[in-house]
């Protein structure tokens, strides 16, 4: 094996230097150095791994899933993967954040076999060593992305971020920094909070002028309004899942042939491939690590992401004026409503429909249709599509695709209000705080 990996790995130094004499040139007509520009291409995907945890091995599989397909024809793939000193000895055991240029893998079938894992080693060239990075830090992401979208130029981007996630909770405290946001970094002990994220997307969309077509978010319980108004105006479509994600993530190999099939594919008809990839990936049989049964994933239409948070709005200005009322049933019916990998987080939709078929108030019912209508999915709707599946660890048969924090009232923490734009701006932290104060002795 290891005569057979020399063989098909130049040094990483002779990629370097010819990765760089493809971004720059000499003028022959005077002798001085010019600058080449990149070939432009219907499709870059940058994927941004975050390893420094428990999820190394994961992303080294996720990575080597990208290989059996590899930059080629009218698409580039291209990887910052950082890795982690303790949970993975594989691949030289390094530990740094990487660059690479992904290509195909030569050892693996092509088209790719799904029905069997690819193997464990990295054979695409190494455009960068940048040391130890905090993958937890929002400029070492923006780096990469300016990187990526300069040299790597597109019609169409896929941006990927890809790690553990944990929503929208609020900070417990310092020492627990790694409880909410995405992309923790064990080594730093830091993650990108909501914040963070528009901050560095809205840099990126400023340099390619317009916004990103793809961003999937490959982590867990990132599929809350919330995180999603953070990236209005960035991105057309937003991939997130209300669960926990099992180990295994995204099927890169699976939508990255669609691409490399297809490149004229539509990005619509791409992303319905994507979904069905994702789910059918976690069906009985499929070759998976560490994956749980049930699974969750929904596409946001940006452009519809607004009418459907005023909605909202709308539907807890509503439930604020009654809580007095009828606060203690609204957190009846919370209890009800599905939930998912952690019971902070609530089924928007499901919600709606408790609300509708139990509070037979005129006003609440009609805020909570107007959510429902604005939901979708489909076109038009602030989610394009929508899928789910039970499993043996988890009933998700009531997941709609938006989930919301909505803690029981003894929990609420006011923090909330302040952590996010949608928080900020939207009246539902007033209803939880509302709640809080009304109803925090309930069972």
């Amino acid at each position: 094996m290891t005569n057979m990996k020399r063989e098909w790995v130049l040094p990483h130094a002779v990629y370097f230097i010819i990765f760089s004499l493809c971004l720059f040139g000499c003028d022959s007509r005077n002798g001085n150095r010019s600058v080449t520009l990149p070939e432009k291409k219907q499709w870059t995907v940058l994927v941004y791994q975050g390893g420094d945890n428990d999820l190394e091995a994961a992303m080294i599989k996720d990575f080597n899933e990208m290989e059996r397909v590899g930059t080629g024809g009218e698409m580039y793939i291209v990887v910052q993967l950082d890795r982690s000193p303790t949970y993975d000895t594989s691949n030289d055991n390094w530990v740094s954040s990487r660059r690479y240029q992904v290509t195909r893998d030569p050892a693996e079938a092509y088209p790719p076999d799904f029905s069997i894992r690819p193997n464990n080693i990295i054979r695409s060239p190494l455009l960068a060593d940048l040391g130890r990075k905090n993958t937890g830090d929002p400029q070492v992401l923006e780096d990469f992305l300016i990187w990526g979208v300069t040299n790597f130029p597109a019609d169409r981007y896929i941006i990927i971020l890809s790690d553990h996630g944990a929503g929208v909770r609020p900070f417990r405290s310092f020492s627990f920094s790694t409880t909410r946001g995405m992309m923790f970094s064990d080594s730093f002990n830091d993650y990108i909070s909501e914040d963070e994220a528009r901050a560095v997307f809205s840099s990126v969309v400023q340099r390619i002028g317009r916004p990103i077509d793809i961003v999937g978010l490959d982590c867990s319980e990132m599929s809350e309004i919330e995180v999603a108004y953070q990236f209005r105006g960035l991105c057309r479509y937003l991939i997130a899942s209300q669960l926990s994600e099992p180990n295994d993530g995204y099927p890169y190999e699976r939508f990255l042939m669609e691409i490399r099939r297809n490149p004229d594919i539509a990005t619509e008809e791409l992303l319905r491939r994507w979904v069905n990839h994702y789910i059918e990936s976690y069906l009985p049989g499929q070759p998976t690590n560490g994956a749980g049964d049930a699974v969750t994933i929904a596409v946001y239409n940006m452009n519809h992401i607004e009418p459907y948070v005023q909605a909202v709005d709308q539907l807890a200005g509503v439930l604020t004026a009654r809580v007095n009322d009828l606060g203690r049933q609204f957190v009846q019916l919370r209890e009800r409503t599905q939930s998912f990998s952690e019971a902070i987080y609530r089924d928007v939709y499901h919600y709606c429909q408790l609300l509708r078929t139990h509070i037979p108030q005129t006003a609440v019912q009609e805020a909570a249709q107007a959510v429902m209508d604005r939901q979708g999915p489909g076109q038009g709707k602030a989610l394009l599509y929508e899928a789910h599946r039970t499993g043996n660890d988890k009933n998700v048969d009531n997941a709609h695709g938006i989930a919301i924090y909505f803690p029981h009232p003894r929990d609420f923490d006011s923090r909330y209000l302040r952590s996010n734009d949608f928080a900020r701006i939207n009246r539902w932290g007033t209803f939880l705080r509302s709640l809080a104060q009304t109803q925090s002795g309930q069972p």
